[in-house]
């Protein structure tokens, strides 16, 4: 249970049923509707969050607001990423033009390629925590769309969505127990990377997460194109 000290002083609409009310465990909730931005966020944040998103509506930026409202269990029913599952082969494989503002890639290769950078990521990091100052791979993302790894469904090979999505929520499960456990020095430990130099558990772990909101904000555009806002 988090307690969120910095809402003691805030009041909230009290419920007709103070004696029967509960919050599900692993249910998200949304709490403002959007179809330019969703911020996924639980807390103390909520209401930070709602309030950016009421200053963005007033420059025509429509943000949608998702109180996870607990993290273990998490989305239990896979609501945030339901949306994603209900695309059609058709859809999973349609690319956008530079002029739609969404980014190029396919939803099936996006998240391919979220799903193999994950691996990369977390491989790295227990590297970096297990030996002595190793030398960390490069994988070259475009490599892995022109060989056709993500497939298709003209090739007849198309890798289904629901597989990448359960390989980053098993990894992130399984690699976020773990990372727990790390204590200051091994959060400092030390890699080398052959195109940016030195980088620590955390330099890397800063980037995996960057990683992943980037390419997040495109997918929720991809969504939004193909199925129309949430």
């Amino acid at each position: 249970m988090i307690e969120t000290l910095n809402a003691y002083r805030l009041r909230e609409r009290l419920p007709q049923n103070p004696g029967e009310f509960t919050v599900p465990l692993g249910v998200p909730e949304v709490l403002r509707a959007g179809d330019d931005v969703t911020l996924v966020t639980y807390g103390a944040c909520c209401r930070i969050a709602l309030d950016a998103a009421a200053l963005l509506a007033d420059v025509g930026i429509a943000v949608e607001v998702i109180d996870v409202q607990t993290l273990l269990p998490f989305d239990r029913e896979q609501r945030i990423e339901r949306r994603l599952l209900d695309l059609t082969h058709g859809q999973c494989d349609t690319s956008f033009s530079p002029s739609a503002g969404v980014g190029r890639w396919s939803c099936r290769v996006l998240m391919g390629h979220l799903a193999d950078a994950e691996l990369v990521f977390v491989h790295r990091v227990r590297r970096t925590v297990a030996e002595d100052r190793p030398v960390l791979a490069v994988w070259d993302e475009n490599a892995f769309i022109d060989g056709g790894v993500y497939g298709d469904e003209k090739s007849g090979a198309a890798r289904p969505v629901a597989a990448f999505v359960a390989v980053m929520h098993t990894l992130r499960m399984w690699h976020g127990e773990w990372m727990l456990t790390l204590g200051r020095d091994e959060w400092a430990r030390v890699a080398l990377h052959p195109e940016r130099g030195e980088q620590s558990v955390r330099t890397i772990m800063d980037y995996a997460t960057w990683h992943l909101e980037h390419h997040a904000w495109y997918l929720s555009r991809k969504l939004a194109a193909l199925l129309g806002p949430a």
